[in-house]
């Protein structure tokens, strides 16, 4: 399909905070934008439909693209609402899906508008009760459940498409009627409870969720979606407070097992006394 593929170039940008407003004694409302640019270049691209026919092909268009809203109704009431536009210009006969045999012909629109998330958290106790209900993804995968803007790598791994596939079994099938309208992104009905508890030395973050996964049902056949992570972890936690959402890596920031920063401090120090020992016998030898 593809005789070479150049590299491709990405621009990408971390969340934005627009201005937020407050409502008196615990209400807010905070604006937030991202955005992810991506520009790719291949060789030798095969154009479909043709016989022989090669060219170089560029592209460039707005890989991720997320903007929305979130603040408090209360001081323990906390909501969330955001809308994805992925894919923006981007190009029917694209490199990246040319070299993975995925180009499509038809003329379709690649981009697509969405809600991305849209729920509530009501934080009865803010270490043991978190209660979530909305639409969201389930706890389940670390991948899945960290932002594509909050990864090491420039695009998100299997982990997070085949898990998001599998747990809410609704792959993206369009707009087909036949098959049901669904989306990929891994999102369903979902009330979701979770907590974090912060102890010396470790730390422990759960959630419990049950939701409506099923396109047709009725409630004798009914069978709702169970999902449960609980993670464990030695020196600092994954987050300072329970939220729906994680990092990949908090660069240096987030101390392990091993404080990094304090043992610095203390090889610092070890080397201040060493080198006051040495000049200590150079002097003695001196006399």
């Amino acid at each position: 399909m593809i005789t070479g593929l150049g590299a491709a170039a990405l621009i990408t940008g971390t969340a934005q905070a627009g201005p937020k407003f407050y409502f008196g004694e615990g209400k807010d409302l905070e604006i937030f934008l991202m955005g992810q640019i991506w520009g790719v270049y291949g060789t030798n691209v095969e154009i479909p439909g043709t016989t022989g026919l090669k060219e170089n092909k560029g592209d460039i268009y707005i890989r991720r693209g997320r903007f929305g809203f979130k603040g408090h109704l209360m001081k323990n009431l906390s909501w969330k609402i955001w809308f994805a536009h992925d894919n923006l210009g981007r190009d029917d006969l694209n490199p990246v899906d040319a070299a993975r045999g995925a180009v499509k012909t038809s003329g379709l629109t690649y981009s697509k508008f969405e809600v991305w998330d849209a729920y509530f958290t009501w934080s009865a106790d803010k270490q043991f009760a978190n209660i979530s209900f909305g639409y969201f993804r389930p706890q389940i995968g670390k991948e899945s459940i960290t932002s594509g803007f909050a990864v090491l790598s420039f695009e998100k791994g299997l982990p997070n498409f085949y898990v998001r596939r599998h747990i809410i079994g609704k792959p993206d099938k369009g707009t087909s009627e036949e098959y049901g309208r669904a989306s990929g992104n891994g999102r369903i009905f979902l009330v979701n409870w979770g907590g974090l508890y912060k102890a010396k030395g470790w730390s422990l973050n759960w959630n419990l969720g049950v939701g409506d996964n099923q396109n047709y049902t009725d409630l004798k056949n009914w069978s709702p979606l169970w999902s449960a992570r609980v993670a464990v972890s030695i020196g600092d936690p994954e987050m300072k407070k329970y939220k729906l959402g994680y990092k990949q890596t908090y660069f240096r920031k987030r101390n392990g097992i091993i404080n990094w920063p304090q043992l610095r401090i203390i090889r610092e120090k070890v080397l201040t006394e060493q080198r006051v020992t040495n000049n200590l016998i150079r002097m003695r030898c001196m006399a």
